[in-house]
């Protein structure tokens, strides 16, 4: 018998098609189901191709192949699981070759996100984080900011509360860059 066919009964002079999700070598006497990671979604095949990246096969026998789910990824052909997203990435679409760093600005605290979490104000993250970090006294950041911003002369902040830096109030001055106390008096000249 030709590939993609096989003769299970002695003496038999008609061939048999293999089925969906199987293949046959020349000569067979079965037909041998697609292994795990590969498909046939034809019958009379000599070959189960391998599912593509951001897909998987879970079963021998396979006629298609499934893909992954968001929050998980594939990036090699063949697969039988997906991969999940580590912390600080994350994906929201099926099918995904790879998970995506969480943008600078928000997080990805546990693994198999399908999105990254924003900062709040007085915090602030890197690409691909885990977690926020606090602000330090002298600086502020705005929501899902990548790094803080010292407060300008003339103003405070207090580590990790601020959105904003406060002036000082009559009377009182800050005459550098990134202050955390006003003082008593007049900036000098």
């Amino acid at each position: 018998c030709k590939a993609g066919t096989f003769q299970d009964v002695a003496g038999a002079s008609a061939c048999k098609t293999s089925p969906i999700g199987t293949y046959s070598l020349v000569g067979a006497t079965q037909y041998t189901s697609c292994p795990l990671g590969s498909y046939q979604q034809y019958s009379g095949r000599s070959v189960c191709p391998l599912c593509p990246t951001g897909t998987l096969s879970t079963a021998a026998g396979g006629s298609s192949c499934t893909p992954c789910d968001a929050g998980f990824y594939n990036d090699k052909a063949g697969a039988s699981t997906c991969i999940v997203c580590p912390v600080g990435k994350a994906i929201n679409s099926v099918g995904a070759e790879v998970c995506t760093p969480c943008a600078a600005g928000s997080i990805g605290p546990t693994i198999g996100l399908t999105e990254c979490t924003e900062c709040g104000a007085g915090k602030y993250a890197s690409s691909g984080s885990a977690s926020c970090s606090t602000c330090i006294a002298g600086t502020f950041s705005a929501k899902s900011a990548g790094v803080c911003t010292s407060c300008p002369a003339g103003t405070i902040s207090i580590a990790g509360t601020a959105d904003k830096c406060t002036s000082c109030t009559t009377g009182k001055y800050q005459n550098l860059l990134g202050g955390t106390v006003c003082k008593i008096g007049r900036a000098s000249c």
